[in-house]
C-alpha cells in the first residue's frame, strides 16, 4: 500500500456515541444460541454481572438494560395459571360425572404423572422448558386424560369382585380390552404431526418441539395408563357393593323421550349444573378478559422514546449538543425515572429513551 498510496495510522473519528443516564456507555449485547435454554442464560448473565459489580471501580457499574426472558416468563407464569385452571374444572368435571371423589382422583393422578414423567423425560432429553413446550404440555392433558378414563371405564368394573382374588382375575380380563382403543387413538393422535416433517423448514422449526412433546406426553401417557392405572383401581378403590335388584316401578317404567330424561329424571340434573359452571366460567373470562383489554396501560406511559433525524452528514458534536437537553431532562425528572438511555449516530441520527418507574 506504501508503494501504491500515502498511508498514516492514526485514531478513527468517533461516529456514534452511547450513555446511560447521562454518562458514557458501553453496550454488551448476549445473543442465545438455538435450543439454548434462555432462561438459564438469563440466570446466569445476572450472576455475572453481580460478580463483576464486586470487582468493578466505584466510578464503574453495570446494569441490564433489556431481559427478553422478562416476556418469556410473563408467559409461561400464564400457561401455568391456564394449566391449574384446567386441571380444576377436569377434576370439577369428572366428580359430577363419576359421582366419586376416589375417581376422580385415580384419574387425575394418571393425567398428573404422565404430565411428571414427560417433564423427567425432556429434562433428560436436554430439551428447555419454554412457551412451546408449555403450550404442548397443556394441550396434551386432554388426550392424557382420554386414556385414563378408557381404562378406568373398560377396567374399573372389576370393583364388583366381593374378594381380592375375583376383583384381580376381573381386572387381568378386563384391561386388555383397553388396549386397542388407547393404542389406536394415541397413533392417529401422532399421525397428525408426520406432514410436520416435510414442511417448510420456519414451520417446521416451530412446530417439531411441539410434537415432540406431544409425542413423549402420549407415550408416557400409556405407559401411566396400564402401570399405575391398573394399581390404582385395585388397591386404592374399595369394592363397590352389589346393585339392587331393580323394584317393579323400575321394570315397568315407560321409556321417554332424551330430552325428557335430560329435563325431569333426578340423575341427569348433575349435567345441567355442570354446563351452567362451565358455560359461567366461560362468561367470566371473556368478560375479564375484554375489562383488562380496556383498562391496560398502554406501553408508552411506561416508556417515553423521543428520536432526532437531522440532515445526513451532521457532525457528531452537533448532534449531542441535541441531544444534551433531553439528558438534563432526564436528570431534572430523576425521581420518576427507573433510568434514561441516549444513542446518536451520524448514519441514524439520535434516540432518547426514558423508562418510567412502576408505580
Amino acid at each position: 500500500m506504501q508503494e501504491q498510496a500515502k498511508t498514516e495510522l492514526r485514531k478513527a473519528e468517533p461516529v456514534s456515541f452511547r450513555r446511560f443516564n447521562g454518562r458514557p456507555s458501553l453496550v454488551l449485547e448476549l445473543v442465545r444460541l438455538p435450543g439454548a435454554d434462555a432462561l438459564e442464560l438469563s440466570r446466569q448473565v445476572r450472576k455475572e454481572m453481580n460478580r463483576l459489580t464486586a470487582t468493578l471501580p466505584p466510578e464503574i457499574s453495570v446494569h441490564l438494560t433489556a431481559d427478553a426472558t422478562e416476556t418469556i416468563r410473563a408467559q409461561l407464569h400464564t400457561l401455568l395459571k391456564q394449566g391449574a385452571l384446567s386441571l380444576l374444572l377436569v377434576f370439577a368435571t369428572l366428580r359430577l360425572l363419576l359421582r366419586g371423589l376416589r375417581n376422580s382422583a385415580v384419574i387425575l393422578s394418571g393425567v398428573t404423572l404422565s404430565v411428571l414423567a414427560t417433564l423427567g423425560v425432556l429434562h433428560t432429553l436436554g430439551m428447555s422448558l419454554d412457551v412451546i413446550t408449555m403450550a404442548g404440555i397443556t394441550v396434551s392433558i386432554g388426550m392424557l386424560l382420554d386414556n385414563a378414563v378408557v381404562v378406568h371405564q373398560i377396567a374399573g368394573s372389576h370393583r364388583h369382585g366381593q374378594t381380592p382374588a375375583e376383583r384381580l382375575r376381573h381386572l387381568a380380563r378386563r384391561l386388555p380390552h383397553a388396549l386397542v382403543p388407547v393404542a389406536g387413538s394415541t397413533l392417529t393422535s401422532l399421525c397428525i404431526f408426520i406432514p410436520v416433517l416435510y414442511g417448510v423448514h420456519d414451520l417446521r422449526q416451530f412446530l417439531l418441539p411441539l410434537a415432540g412433546v406431544l409425542t413423549i406426553a402420549l407415550t408416557a401417557s400409556v405407559l401411566v395408563s396400564f402401570t399405575w392405572m391398573p394399581y390404582a383401581l385395585f388397591w386404592l378403590l374399595p369394592p363397590a357393593p352389589p346393585a339392587p335388584p331393580p323394584t317393579a316401578s323400575q321394570k315397568t317404567r315407560p321409556s321417554r323421550a332424551w330430552l325428557m330424561a335430560l329435563l325431569v329424571r333426578h340423575r341427569y340434573r348433575h349435567v345441567l349444573v355442570l354446563l351452567a359452571v362451565l358455560a359461567s366460567v366461560w362468561i367470566a373470562r371473556v368478560f375479564f378478559g375484554r375489562l383488562e383489554t380496556a383498562l391496560a396501560l398502554p406501553a408508552s406511559q411506561h416508556v417515553v422514546s423521543v428520536s432526532i433525524r437531522p440532515a445526513h452528514g451532521v457532525p457528531l458534536e452537533k448532534l449531542e449538543q441535541m441531544v444534551r437537553p433531553f439528558e438534563a431532562l432526564g436528570e431534572e425528572h430523576a425521581a420518576i425515572l427507573s433510568r434514561f438511555e441516549s444513542f446518536g449516530s451520524i448514519h441514524s441520527g439520535a434516540n432518547i429513551r426514558y423508562v418510567l418507574l412502576d408505580d
